[in-house]
């Protein structure tokens, strides 16, 4: 057996399960045992015990069962778990998925050890200094993009023009999920700055580090490109986020996405573009696999693990015409090359968990990020 994929919707009480083996099935080799908390699978001499934890099931639901090569597909419902959504004794209905933040962990805690510090920014695959030593004085989130500048405050009473704004000093670090935005002073003189390509490359391993900013005097940065190393001990480097960690930031981290919602993701590598596609399906799913991948082939049974993902219609293309077709008034966000390639290779190891029949939606392969 290489992969168990289950998807649970609790709120319509039924659940997809998709399983693929390691070799070709004859579908006369195949028995198929459903109990309310396990699924037991018979595969010639081998018999797998798949428990469910999480779910409770209706063995007498069983529909769509489908053996295609090695894919072994089928739905079933789910019996509705107590107090989760609604029952006949309470209609108070709890949000899947909930979490306390840990801030011990959580990335954003980096923005917090930057400030009142002296520290620089270095590349992070050369570990090339970018800045000359800086001392943050304030360290503030920008709002979110789909808001115009001028849209940040609420009233003008003194005339100015906000739309100009935000110029950050040399003292300023202002950052957003994938970028930050500084002051074009405080980079060294070495570091390749390109107003007509409007990107910002390093002077040693010629990696694209950002790009230039339509705002007076700054330029902006990926974080996922660069590290912090602090002055008052070297051996304390930083680095300010992941390629893949951004990508599901993206996703993960908006309010304002719904089913049916687009998402342009973009990128540019030299002179080519690179674009991708993103239309939510389902928002806030759960999905059950494999807690331990070597116990697939080594033990009888199979336990499963939980966690939360989007599921999400996906498209990669470098047709600027495709994409325009595609995405009419949809919000664009730009994007580091690495947050590119680690999203596609994210997404793409995410559709092999489902059979080829299940995969492509109108021309739209499906896939998943986790919450």
């Amino acid at each position: 057996m290489e992969l168990i994929t289950i998807e649970v919707r609790s709120r319509i009480r039924s659940c997809n399960i998709f399983i693929l083996t390691r070799d070709i099935l004859e579908k006369s080799s195949i028995q198929l045992k459903l109990k309310e908390n396990v699924i037991i699978l018979r595969m010639g001499s081998q018999i797998k015990f798949l428990p469910l934890n999480f779910i409770k099931i209706i063995p007498k639901t069983l529909s769509s069962l489908t053996v295609t090569d090695n894919w072994i597909s089928l739905r079933v419902q789910t019996q509705p778990i107590e107090g989760s959504y609604g029952s006949f004794k309470t209609e108070i209905v709890a949000t899947p998925g909930d979490s306390t933040i840990d801030f011990q962990n959580n990335p954003i805690n980096i923005e917090h050890r930057l400030k009142g510090r002296n520290c620089c920014l270095r590349c992070s695959r050369c570990k090339n200094d970018i800045t000359n030593v800086v001392f943050f004085k304030r360290v503030l989130p920008l709002p979110s993009n789909i808001c115009e500048p001028s849209e940040w405050f609420c009233c003008n009473h003194d005339g100015s023009d906000y739309s100009v704004i935000p110029y950050p000093r040399e003292s300023d670090c202002f950052y957003e999920r994938n970028y930050r935005l500084l002051n074009k002073a405080i980079f060294k003189k070495e570091l390749k700055i390109d107003e007509d390509s409007q990107t910002v490359t390093c002077n040693r391993c010629l990696s694209t580090l950002g790009g230039h900013s339509t705002y007076k005097d700054s330029i902006k940065i990926w974080n996922c490109c660069v590290e912090f190393k602090f002055s008052d001990d070297e051996s304390d480097i930083e680095k300010a986020s992941d390629p893949l960690q951004d990508f599901i930031s993206i996703v993960s981290n908006r309010t304002d996405i719904f089913t049916g919602n687009r998402i342009l993701v973009e990128t540019l590598d030299g002179e080519r573009s690179h674009y991708l596609i993103l239309q939510v399906m389902d928002k806030n799913l759960e999905l059950l696999i494999e807690k331990d991948c070597a116990m697939l082939s080594q033990g009888d049974t199979i336990e499963l693990a939980s966690s939360r993902v989007t599921k999400l219609l996906y498209k990669y293309t470098e047709n600027e015409t495709e994409m325009k077709r595609y995405c009419v008034d949809t919000e664009r966000c730009q994007v580091a090359l690495p947050v590119m390639m680690a999203a596609v290779d994210h997404l793409s190891s995410s559709t092999k968990r489902y059979p080829p029949s299940y995969r492509i939606i109108d021309k739209y392969f499906v896939g998943f990020v986790y919450l």
